[in-house]
């Protein structure tokens, strides 16, 4: 059986060692009574080595040392052996080619006994239905190698006995060069009458295309072999033979497919060789259009779109699964809430239609791409929306080109039910705020063109939110921009929209949808322009001890005080007390309507707000004349705090109020000293300083005496003990002048 000595032994020790067992295996149990667990294969390697003693024939046993079981096995081991190789070389026999024409290629199983006629009818065959679509014998055809990466034939398999692999249709497969049986095959066609192209051994393989304008597709690929060492004048005269085109209409043009590797490359110069260009390094195929030199080339175009073709994916919101089911809203939800959660629901149904995708040049207009768009799904441009997401900003523009939007190749865009907006057009989302710094409602979406005016703003909110949501006219209305707190029923108020002005103007280059635009009721009818500023506003009431909330007004910011007590008045009349006064000769009518001049207003620091007791301390005298400009008092700009009373209602002073009140005139009316300088002599300095303070004991004199003038009516009153608020009428001095 031709075993060797070594393997004899090594296969008798083998059996010897998996026929010995332990004598006292079945005695061995586990722990609680069951067999003992079994103990893998350890990793322990063992070797046998074998010493030369003597010269002699070491190769040859004596088969009758080897065990007959052992023996046995290894026949049967042989056996299965010798089957699989046969099955082996047997498969080995067998090719496994593809073969290549119109369509898809088709995979064929030959054996390698098959001369190169029975593989041409086999695959004759695989395309039998095409060959007769297209009218052509098995005798006008005739199978090349063919690689597939460049798009090039190669050797016809039946090349006539020529070339250094002579090869006949009687040629047997396993008679062809090994390197060539493993490459794919392609039928090259030849017309009726015609003969096959006339195959350059040693020639560079190239694949022909020809382009027809009219119906902007390729003929069949005509294969063709050139001198690798040719020109492209030489090129063109064979690709006019080939082609059967004039020569003076033949236009080449060499596409790589890829902008790395030149992109569109026109074959014009005739002295340029095939080399120096590196045709057939990456492509082997070239592309004919039938033109004159001096007409437009229309190949070109094409491949310079294909090079910008890019794909877009898009989702199709007919297809999405519940599509008409409506969302179940609570009936004590406010009706901007439940349009925003519609709007939602819409939009997380759209995202589950069915995934599609076009192919656009990234240079043609967004409008192009929405007409391919519309023409998939079935539906009109303008029944539908672009947008960058579910909740991205739309596309308007739709003359602006795909790649100026921001679109590349894998990109999505998300396609949403409902009338698309035009440019200019922004999509904002509007707050109901009917009390300053209180709860505001949600309005929804509400769609505005940039170039409307603020007035006609408010004129069209007012007529679609009037009845539904109590959004005051227009005379009475405020627009503010606004931010989100992160609570929904609070926003942060920005600036006024100004009736002056547009939306634009408003926004500027931060306009974009979904900005904030906030509503606001005034007092009265009022118009806010870009020169007006807005003012926050607290009213005093001395008799009743109440600072009101919080008011909004505005004014002039080149008004006077006159026009600042102007704005006051009417909410000084609607807050005026309703009872009479309560004086030392009983009681007094009720106040009647307050002029500019009842109004005092102060500019107070803000801390001071926090204790009522400071109320009356402020500095309510003297008020500035009217004709004081805003500017010059209190230097107001837009958000500033002012505190207002009616005047005729008395304040109620404490002997301390008193006090602090004097100690402050008595500060403000100290003389300060001049703001310009002048150098004096040292005498006209001693006379000045003598006569300064000659001037400040007798001021400080009758300061003193004011102070208790004024103490001691007080202490009287509070003596007496009436209920009536003690009232000073009395005004203190004014302030000293300067000394010049």
């Amino acid at each position: 059986s031709g075993i060797g000595g070594a393997a004899a032994v090594a296969a008798a020790a083998a059996a010897a060692a998996a026929a010995k067992k332990p004598a006292d295996a079945s005695a061995k149990v586990g722990e609680r009574g069951g067999p003992a667990p079994v103990k893998p294969a350890t990793s322990n390697a063992y070797m046998l080595v074998y010493r030369k003693l003597h010269g002699g024939n070491v190769h040859a046993v004596d088969e009758a040392l080897v065990p007959a079981a052992v023996k046995a096995h290894i026949d049967e081991e042989n056996e299965k052996f010798d089957k699989l190789k046969a099955e082996w070389e047997e498969e080995r026999k067998w090719l496994n080619m593809t073969v290549y024409h119109t369509g898809p290629a088709k995979p064929l199983k030959v054996h390698e006994d098959r001369t190169v006629a029975e593989l041409t009818q086999m695959a004759f065959g695989l395309f039998s239905e095409i060959m007769e679509g297209e009218g052509v014998p098995i005798e006008r055809v005739r199978l090349r190698w063919f690689d597939a990466l460049k798009n090039a034939c190669l050797a016809p398999l039946d090349n006539g006995s020529s070339g250094s692999n002579p090869t006949t249709v009687d040629t047997k497969l396993k008679d062809l060069p090994e390197e060539m049986v493993r490459r794919p095959l392609k039928f090259e066609v030849k017309e009726e009458g015609g003969e096959f192209e006339d195959y350059l051994a040693n020639g560079l393989p190239l694949s022909i295309m020809v382009y027809d304008a009219d119906k902007q597709e390729f003929g069949e690929p005509l294969p063709l072999s050139v001198d690798p060492d040719a020109t492209v004048g030489q090129l063109r005269e064979a690709v006019a033979t080939r082609a059967k085109l004039d020569l003076e209409r033949t236009s080449i043009v060499w596409y790589p497919g890829a902008e790395a590797f030149g992109g569109v490359v026109p074959l014009e110069d005739p002295a340029v060789t095939l080399k120096s260009l590196k045709i057939g390094d990456v492509s082997s195929t070239l592309h004919v259009e039938d033109k004159l030199p001096s007409e437009p080339s229309k190949l070109s175009e094409y491949f310079e779109g294909l090079s910008n073709m890019i794909t877009i994916n898009f989702n199709d919101p007919r297809t999405a699964a519940d599509a008409g089911a409506q969302p179940r809203t609570p009936t004590n939800v406010d009706a901007g809430v439940a349009a925003m959660v519609k709007g939602m629901h819409a939009d997380e149904l759209a995202l589950n239609g069915e995934k599609k995708y076009v192919q656009v040049d990234q240079r043609k207009p967004l409008g192009e791409l929405k007409d391919q768009i519309a023409a998939e799904i079935g539906m009109a441009p303008s029944e539908f929306k672009l947008r960058r997401g579910a909740g991205g900003q739309e596309y308007k523009d739709l003359g602006m080109a795909v790649a100026l939007h921001g679109l590349e190749e894998g990109h999505t865009i998300h396609i949403k039910l409902g009338k698309p907006m035009e440019v200019g057009e922004w999509q904002f989302n509007l707050k109901y705020c009917p009390e300053l710094d209180g709860d505001v409602s949600a309005l929804g979406p509400f769609v505005l063109n940039e170039a409307m005016s603020i007035p006609d703003v408010k004129a069209a909110l007012h007529a679609q939110f009037g009845e539904s949501h109590g959004v005051p006219p227009p005379e009475r209305m405020r627009l503010r921009t606004a931010q989100s707190t992160g609570v929904m029923t609070r926003v942060k108020l920005g600036s006024v929209m100004t009736d002056d002005s547009i939306i634009a103007e408003v926004f500027g280059t931060k306009i974009a949808d979904g900005k904030m635009i906030a509503i606001q009721i005034t007092s009265g009818p009022e118009v806010f322009t870009s020169e007006h500023m807005l003012l926050r506003a607290r009213h005093w009431s001395p008799v009743s001890k109440v600072l009101g909330d919080v008011e909004e007004i505005g004014v002039l910011r080149t008004g006077n005080f006159s026009d600042l007590g102007a704005a006051l008045a009417p909410s000084v009349n609607e807050k005026r007390l309703a009872k009479p006064l309560e004086g030392a000769g009983g009681a007094v009518e009720p106040l009647g309507e307050a002029t500019v001049e009842d109004v005092y207003a102060v500019k107070p620091f803000a801390y001071l707000l926090k204790d009522l007791a400071n109320l009356p301390t402020l500095k309510w005298e003297p008020q500035p004349k009217a004709e004081t400009k805003l500017s010059n008092w209190g230097r107001l700009k837009d958000g500033d705090l002012i505190v207002y009373k009616d005047n005729r209602e008395p304040e109620d002073i404490t002997p301390e109020m008193a006090d602090k009140l004097a100690a402050e005139q008595l500060q403000t009316t100290i003389a300060h000293e001049e703001a310009g300088f002048q150098i004096f002599s040292p005498q006209q300095q001693k006379e000045r300083e003598e006569a300064r303070k000659i001037e400040n004991e007798q001021l400080k004199k009758e300061q003193e005496e004011k102070v208790k003038m004024i103490h001691a009516a007080a202490m009287e009153r509070a003596n007496e003990g009436s209920e009536a608020p003690a009232t000073i009428t009395s005004e203190l001095p004014p302030p000293a002048p300067s000394s010049s």
